[in-house]
């Protein structure tokens, strides 16, 4: 019998062993590099390995990520500051993302949180969810949230290697980077990505493709944003929003834009947050800044970051937000 059950226990736990090693091996080199998944992973190192520490925390999706130049804030603002903005993805990714630097990095002063239109929008998938794959081993935090996004279970958080089954191009990319660690481009300085280029949108096809479109606004996304508030004037974070620019000539696009931004206004009076909106500012209307209509190019995220510098510094805003 003993002879039995000693085979039974070799036998469960050859696979799972098995399964965490490769885990981690998988794990640990996709974690060295700096261009997987669309430049997320050195951003999530930086979080989970606590190399943030900042003042200032720079909160959203793609429009925070490629319009707020976080080293430049630092040098002209005298203070720290980072960007975590997570491309493609909406509040409950960015609220995860708040919530895991709390836990391992100390605690800014202030967040500004750039919105959108798509914040309170309710996707059942990720966006780049390759991204979190080498964190999502036994993280409670990142399962209650995206266990039920595709292309996740909450199997894939519990079952060392399960995520990694059949996701070959990522195996390779392991691989590769263990056999041939190559230097790589940084794409992000302080969590800022820069983007060159030039308009590139069709403006006349994109009402065509967009009429009547509209964008959701989850309940719960939005009594999940209201707590993310609360639980910073708890531990004492400061807020700002901030709307940052949008090219005037795509302002219609989204149908229910009025609803939407009504739902922040109302948060900004309630719990009295300075709101700082570039919806009419003059370069808004300048297509030269911009490489689609809610996203600046590398020259107008130099001249916004400059503008809410200069916005900040003219309003002391933060004379009494990092005064303590």
């Amino acid at each position: 019998m003993r002879k039995y059950l000693r085979n039974l226990i070799i036998f469960l736990a050859l696979p799972l062993i098995t399964g965490i090693l490769l885990d981690v091996f998988i794990s640990t080199n996709l974690k060295k590099s700096l261009t997987f998944a669309a430049d997320e992973i050195p951003v999530w190192n930086d979080i989970y390995n606590g190399r943030i520490n900042s003042d200032i925390i720079i909160n959203g999706s793609s429009r925070a990520l490629v319009h707020f130049d976080a080293d430049k804030m630092s040098r002209e603002l005298n203070t720290s500051v980072y960007n975590i903005g997570d491309d493609g993805n909406n509040f409950d990714i960015q609220g995860l993302r708040c919530k895991v630097l709390l836990k391992y990095n100390r605690q800014p002063k202030v967040i500004i949180q750039s919105i959108d239109l798509a914040m309170f929008n309710k996707i059942n998938y990720m966006f780049m969810p390759t991204q979190i794959l080498p964190y999502m081993l036994w993280d409670w935090d990142m399962m209650q949230v995206c266990k039920h996004k595709s292309p996740y279970d909450a199997a894939d958080f519990v079952i060392p290697f399960k995520r990694y089954y059949g996701q070959h191009d990522v195996l390779r990319n392991a691989i590769s980077i263990f056999r041939h660690r190559r230097p790589e481009h940084v794409a992000r300085i302080k969590g800022y990505r820069a983007t060159d280029g030039t308009w590139e949108q069709d403006l006349a096809a994109e009402k065509v493709k967009m009429a009547n479109f509209k964008f959701g606004i989850d309940s719960d996304m939005v009594k999940n944003f209201d707590q993310f508030i609360i639980d910073c004037r708890r531990r004492n974070i400061k807020l700002i929003f901030v709307n940052t620019p949008e090219y005037i000539g795509g302002r219609t696009l989204v149908k229910n834009r009025a609803e939407i931004m009504s739902v922040f206004k109302s948060l900004v009076t309630k719990y009295r947050i300075p709101f700082f909106d570039y919806s009419n500012h003059p370069i808004s209307y300048n297509q030269k800044y911009f490489y689609n209509t809610v996203h600046l190019n590398r020259g107008g995220s130099q001249y916004f970051t400059q503008n809410f510098i200069d916005t900040l510094k003219k309003t002391r805003v933060l004379d009494s937000l990092l005064a303590r």
